[in-house]
């Protein structure tokens, strides 16, 4: 379970609503620190803790430690820490909730392009249910201000069809947006 001092409290009652500290405090108490889920991590060099660090911090409830650090921006969702967790911890999902509450309460770290990619990247599975290269780029790069990186390449892969100019329709378009107005438990 999280810390309960006072000064603990206060910084999770500040970062974290009821709910989502519920269910975070229940997934981590299983946690014995086996270690396989940073093992499997193949972004915990870059991440500056890894899966299993983050469980600690989490278990003695320094969240604003971890939501202030990149750790939680770096994490690609492969679900590898998930997969080989033996109580089946989903790392990934608690860090998506601390992301969430990260950018809704304005106290995200340093990690700017990487949020920013993130955004975007959300935005475009909402509104075409997919990815759309050529929307994604172009926000990228209006938002980002690096207009000029990979022009060459971005040139050859439209040239090849690579990066058609208008998104593909999905069959269940209205069911992605439900997704993002639906808040679900993971298994």
């Amino acid at each position: 379970m999280m810390k309960n001092t006072k000064e603990d409290k206060t910084i999770n009652e500040k970062v974290l609503p009821l709910q989502i500290r519920k269910e975070i405090s229940e997934a981590i108490k299983k946690c014995y620190a086996c270690s396989k889920c940073t093992s499997g991590c193949p972004v915990a060099g870059q991440m500056g803790f890894g899966p299993a660090l983050l469980v600690r911090w989490l278990l003695v409830g320094d969240i604003e430690k971890i939501i202030k650090s990149k750790s939680i921006w770096v994490c690609s969702s492969c679900q590898n820490c998930y997969s080989r967790c033996p109580f089946e911890i989903n790392i990934p999902h608690i860090i998506d909730l601390l992301k969430e509450q990260a950018q809704s309460k304005g106290i995200a770290g340093k990690e700017r392009p990487t949020r920013l990619f993130h955004q975007i990247f959300l935005f475009n599975i909402k509104r075409f249910g997919r990815i759309h290269e050529a929307s994604f780029i172009g926000i990228w790069k209006a938002l980002s201000g690096k207009w000029f990186s990979d022009l060459g390449l971005g040139a050859k892969m439209f040239v090849k069809g690579k990066l058609p100019l208008f998104p593909e329709k999905i069959k269940y378009q209205k069911d992605v947006e439900k997704l993002f107005k639906t808040k679900t438990k993971p298994r």
